[in-house]
């Protein structure tokens, strides 16, 4: 690959570096030129174009000089002090004696580099106490710093990232409001590096969050806003996306953050009414583009779609084809399958009535030759991945294009269960809403619901691993909608799991037991907790006690509250304080701690506001515990 100077671009990066650095060191644009056409012939001939001596000679002149052109000089205020352009009629600076307009003018590049072709090259020739004396002394331009932040963001170098970012964000001279936002980012990630704490994360967010300048303020502000919504406290992180927009009211910017956080939420309604608020309030702005307009639209008209497209722009091509193939594919006709009943000895209650799925000898070749093509692997238990997913993400291209060629892979319970796993760890590229992956679990429901009506007599045991790939899919389908109960089918999926896997392996009937709490259907809440004497869940615990003490069972709703309290005795203590903090975030491999503050803490956040709205049980629970 070359570029306009006719250098091979793969190998040059060190041969600019050089020459900025004597630019910038010497400021001397004579010696520079000298220099150039002494040494860059002679110790970087591999990377010019030519193997012409001459050649070379003048393609090192006219590099130094055009990098000389461009390149910030410190002691003119990091501007550059370019050399006038040589007449025609002149001899060719190049040294060759010829006239210049028969010799280097018609080769040259017509586009002079400018200072930002020179600062991603000049941030790497000088040390990060140069930098940073600069920037004390009040001398680096915004630009310079915004490069050197970047650069030092780029390879973690935290602590003089953590300097430079705080001294320009103390008097932002000369920034646009997107250099505050970049520098604010990338300081909060340097105190999340530095610090492992959103306690301290928090407190340097709050200190901006008071800066005189609104830009910094509103920047300050959005990032509380995502930190917050990150831990579930949505009036906090609503407070602070207000003052963000108060700061701000009219940025764009602020905008599409507060719907892309109402999206996050699944607050697609909401979403779609502060679009639709935002796009009249900009109609008729002359400085708003009308790509920006259409946005809003969109987002107003179909908020989840709209957010999802956008979110997957950028994507790889063979990502964008592989949603396209789902798009065009998920809604084939469903798979007859075949589940052949076990015929298990009657005091055998685990496999009592139970069934199989059984696969033909083709079928199991196919799945076969995926699992060899993806590299994808199982679960232990009733984890949700296996370790090797993000491996198989950066072979996707192999196992894509296998599946652009077999369509029936989308009948396959093994296949669905592998590609809602893919899908899952590819979050970052995909965006919170993924509806490719919905849509895959939804086909997955489908099937199963095809094959087990509700009149339908049968199990299909956990312990038999034929059935996981189908109990998975039915696991994360319910995980997946358990924040929009309201079309009823989360209610039905857990329905249909747990009968047909009473001993419920996910742990889905904690879902089933907040739910019906919350709507006040405490017969059944009660009815499904007790199904589960030994549980160790808060959910199903501290769900029956609940239920019979808004039943009007008191005494049966003592009993249960203080087997309760003997067995998690932290819950009590998360749900009766008015403030508690959150706990530090157990470790993903080892998992939620029984009994711990974490699972407290967790069921707190869900169920409080159910705690607080039955009469009188926060005060019955807290007795309860003192006694």
């Amino acid at each position: 690959m070359e570029d306009d100077d006719g250098l091979d671009t793969s190998a040059v990066l060190p041969m600019l570096q050089l020459v900025v650095a004597n630019a910038f060191d010497h400021e001397d644009p004579q010696q520079l030129l000298q220099w150039a056409q002494k040494v860059l012939p002679i110790g970087f001939a591999e990377v010019l174009h030519h193997s012409d001596p001459a050649v070379n000679a003048k393609a090192s002149y006219w590099l130094a000089r055009s990098l000389w052109n461009a390149t910030p000089l410190a002691s003119n205020g990091f501007r550059p002090r370019p050399l006038p352009e040589p007449e025609p009629t002149a001899p060719c600076p190049c040294g060759s004696g010829d006239p210049h307009s028969a010799c280097c003018l018609p080769w040259r590049d017509p586009e002079p580099r400018t200072p930002e072709d020179i600062w991603p090259i000049l941030v790497t020739t000088q040390s990060d106490a140069y930098w940073l004396r600069a920037e004390k002394a009040g001398r680096l331009p915004a630009i310079g710093a915004l490069y050197v932040a970047e650069r030092w963001h780029e390879f973690e170098r935290w602590q003089p990232l953590r300097k430079l970012a705080e001294a320009r964000l103390a008097a932002p001279r000369d920034c646009t409001p997107e250099d505050v936002e970049c520098l604010l980012e990338w300081l909060c990630d340097a105190y999340e590096n530095l610090h492992r704490t959103p306690r301290k994360r928090l407190a340097l967010l709050a200190r901006f969050a008071e800066h005189e300048t609104p830009a910094i303020r509103a920047v300050a502000n959005r990032r509380r806003a995502t930190i917050w919504m990150d831990a579930g406290d949505e009036d906090a992180a609503q407070a602070a996306m207000l003052e963000a927009q108060r700061d701000d009211p009219d940025s764009l910017e602020a905008v599409l953050f507060e719907v892309t956080m109402l999206i996050g939420a699944s607050k697609w309604e909401h979403a779609s009414e502060r679009a639709a608020h935002w796009h009249a309030h900009f109609k008729d702005k002359d400085d708003v583009s009308n790509e920006a307009l259409d946005v809003l639209d969109a987002l107003a008209k179909d908020p989840q779609r709209t957010f999802e497209d956008m979110f997957v722009g950028d994507a790889p091509p063979e990502v964008l084809a592989l949603l396209d193939w789902i798009d065009r594919n998920v809604d084939r006709p469903l798979p007859s399958l075949r589940w052949k009943a076990l015929g298990a000895a009657e005091d055998d209650a685990t496999l009592r009535d139970a069934y199989q799925l059984v696969v033909g000898r083709n079928q199991r070749l196919f799945e076969e030759e995926w699992q060899s093509v993806s590299g994808m692997e199982k679960p232990f238990g009733t984890r949700p991945f296996s370790g090797v997913e993000g491996e198989c993400w950066n072979r996707r291209e192999e196992w894509i294009g296998w599946l652009l060629g077999h369509t029936q892979a989308l009948d396959s319970m093994t296949v669905l269960d592998d590609l809602t796993i893919l899908l899952d760890i590819a979050q970052r590229q995909l965006g919170p809403g993924n509806r490719w992956r919905d849509a895959l679990l939804t086909r997955g429901l489908a099937i199963i619901e095809k094959h087990w009506t509700p009149h339908r007599a049968g199990k299909l045991p956990w312990v038999l691993e034929a059935n996981r790939p189908a109990l998975r899919l039915l696991a994360s389908f319910i995980d997946n909608g358990v924040v929009d109960w309201e079309d009823g089918r989360t209610e039905r999926a857990i329905g249909i799991y747990l009968r047909l896997n009473p001993n419920d392996n996910h742990g889905v009937r904690c879902h089933l037991v907040d739910r019906l709490l919350t709507v006040g259907r405490d017969a059944e809440a009660l009815a499904c907790a007790e199904r589960y004497p030994e549980d160790m869940f808060a959910e199903t615990r501290y769900g029956a006690a609940l239920a019979l003490y808004r039943l009007g069972r008191l005494d049966e709703a003592d009993a249960h509250l203080d087997e309760a309290l003997a067995h998690l005795p932290l819950v009590s203590k998360y749900l009766v304080r008015d403030r508690i903090a959150r706990p530090r975030k157990s470790d993903a491999a080892a998992g939620m701690t029984i009994g711990g503050e974490e699972q407290a803490w967790y069921y707190r956040d869900g169920m409080r506001d159910v705690w607080m709205n039955s009469s009188g049980a926060l005060e019955w629970l807290a007795r309860r515990s003192r006694a």
